[in-house]
């Protein structure tokens, strides 16, 4: 099980403007890395999804006024949406 350390600095209840830094010990369940794992899964679905349009775009000349390649247009556009598909509202 991973532990991650949030670090929270506050107003010392004596006053005097001084500060004092605690730390608070976190557990990352087993949730967090099986969205980890979902999250990485659902982004090689969508990159493939995205790098195979941008490579059709290239063979149909569609893309003639961007300066991004193949690659790079396909991962940006994965990172962008993938994100929401793990929204919790």
């Amino acid at each position: 099980m991973n532990k991650s350390i949030t670090s929270i600095v506050t107003q010392t209840p004596f006053g005097e403007g001084r500060l004092m830094a605690t730390n608070h010990r976190t557990s990352d369940g087993p949730d967090s890395i099986w969205d980890q794992l979902q999250f990485r899964m659902l982004f090689m679905m969508v990159f493939t999804w995205f790098i195979s349009a941008a490579i059709l775009k290239s063979l149909t000349f569609q893309r003639a006024g961007s300066t991004e390649s193949c690659w790079q247009e396909a991962r940006r556009s994965a990172y962008s949406l993938t994100p929401y598909a793990f929204m919790r509202i």
